[in-house]
């Protein structure tokens, strides 16, 4: 795959996204039951907003709809993070396909745009302050960007 001139599309959702970091260790284990809690409900009700929960032995992150944050009940005191915008770069992509993730943070880069990256098996995302900013810079590059709909 040729990415100096990349053939590959973004997807801009329009939701607004947060973040949160629970560090204490019972804020930790608290933090897990109440998100894992959220993500049964998402699942039994087919609710798309993104929601990613990540848990190491320092901490555990989470990148939610900021909608999510609100709805969610019992969860602990956390650093966070709000106003992010979410781009999903459109998959799967094979294991073997490289530098797809290094092509799209260097056009950002280079537009000053700073970026947080997640992964799944089958694609990247990414959180920027300025989704409107970071589409054009993608687009002048060459990248396709589809915004989409907001979810009723």
């Amino acid at each position: 795959m040729d990415l100096s001139r990349p053939a590959l599309e973004v997807h801009v959702y329009p939701d607004e996204y947060s973040t949160l970091q629970y560090t204490d260790r019972a804020d930790r284990v608290r933090a897990l039951e109440a998100w894992q809690a959220v993500q049964l409900v998402q699942t039994q009700e087919s609710d798309d907003r993104f929601l990613s929960i990540s848990h190491v032995s320092e901490e555990v992150s989470v990148v939610a709809a900021t909608s999510l944050v609100t709805e969610a009940k019992g969860l602990p005191p956390a650093s966070s993070t709000d106003a992010w915008h979410l781009i999903k770069l459109r998959g799967p992509f094979d294991f073997q396909v490289t530098g797809v993730l290094s092509a799209l943070s260097r056009v950002l880069a280079e537009a000053h745009i700073v970026i947080y990256a997640l992964a799944t098996v089958e694609t990247d995302y990414i959180l920027v302050k300025d989704g409107h900013a970071a589409a054009e810079a993608l687009r002048t590059a060459g990248w396709s960007v589809r915004y989409l709909p907001k979810a009723c």
